[in-house]
């Protein structure tokens, strides 16, 4: 038996958690580049890493499975951040009796997913359902071989129909992963800590594909004396935001917001974060950090 596994991330979090992973086989990484700058990503990051073995392209997740199964033989085990869609199941299905393991890339892995957004999205859970006996949440497929959590006891918490059985952990936890993975170097030079020094900082976090700007000046009318910071998900790509000219400095959009807060915490007089359900903010807390979440249907942090 082939012992060598393959890892699909869709962004830079993902990566970060993907080399987390208790796994002593050879390791090849299908990238799915959406994100902004991915293309720096695969160069300084990906092609630069000693973890794997091959690094590979790929414009949809989809097709990335897809791949894998093509070259079924090669591996043992696949790691990917989801197993929701019926697309994805069906190549699953194809891939038996492979183990598909699910890592955890956020918030959104520990809650369950509401599937009454949509007419869409009712029949895709439906499908599932019905020819998967799949559960609402991540993980929840028949193929799902285990989830790699780094809150096992809150993931059982919000979701009790999980099996403990089926639950694991990472390696490290975040934050001592975070700073001791070499891979994240060229991230951590790309920051300039300077600007930052002794100022008191007013960080807008933004999701995808909405922004909700007017939330954020309403919360910025009580901080002005505090430098603005505007970082926009990774995934709006290379396009113009128009609020970015409202905010002393704009980082730059690929840069995990979790490795710009590790950066600064210790330099910065004072951290205020305007987020939407952003979930750097249950991977970093820190005494300096205040946070408000203005997402409309705001999720309930776990930490």
């Amino acid at each position: 038996m082939n012992n060598k596994s393959v890892y699909i991330v869709t962004k830079p979090i993902q990566y970060i958690n993907a080399c987390n992973i208790r796994d002593e086989n050879d390791k090849d990484l299908l990238l799915v580049p959406w994100f902004d700058n991915s293309a720096w990503f695969v160069e300084n990051i990906a092609l630069s890493s000693s973890i794997w073995k091959n690094v590979s392209v790929y414009n949809s997740r989809n097709k990335a499975v897809f791949e894998v199964l093509k070259h079924k033989s090669k591996y043992c085990k696949i790691f990917i951040d989801t197993d929701y869609g019926v697309l994805l199941n069906l190549l699953f299905l194809l891939l038996k009796p492979f183990k598909i393991n699910i890592y955890e890339e956020g918030w959104g892995t520990y809650q369950p997913i509401s599937y009454k957004a949509s007419h869409l999205k009712i029949y895709k859970f439906l499908m599932a359902r019905i020819f998967f006996h799949w559960n609402n949440y991540i993980g929840g497929s028949v193929f799902a071989n285990q989830i790699i959590v780094y809150h096992p006891t809150i993931i059982k918490k919000y979701i009790p129909q999980l099996r403990l059985s089926k639950i694991s952990t990472f390696k490290l936890d975040f934050i001592t992963h975070l700073n001791s993975l070499p891979d994240l170097l060229p991230y951590w030079n790309r920051i300039n800590i300077d600007i930052y020094y002794e100022k008191k900082i007013l960080l807008f976090v933004t999701s995808w594909p909405n922004v909700s700007y007017d939330c954020f000046e309403n919360i910025k009318s009580k901080y002005t004396d505090y430098t603005s910071v505007l970082k926009l998900h990774p995934h709006f790509l290379n396009n113009s935001i128009d609020i970015e000219s409202d905010f002393d400095i704009v980082i730059d959009r690929d840069i995990p917001i979790e490795i710009f807060l590790s950066k600064i915490a210790s330099i910065s007089s004072e951290i205020v974060v305007v987020h939407e359900n952003s979930s750097a903010i249950m991977y970093f807390q820190h005494e300096k950090m205040k946070c408000y979440n203005i997402s409309q249907y705001p999720i309930e942090y776990l930490i």
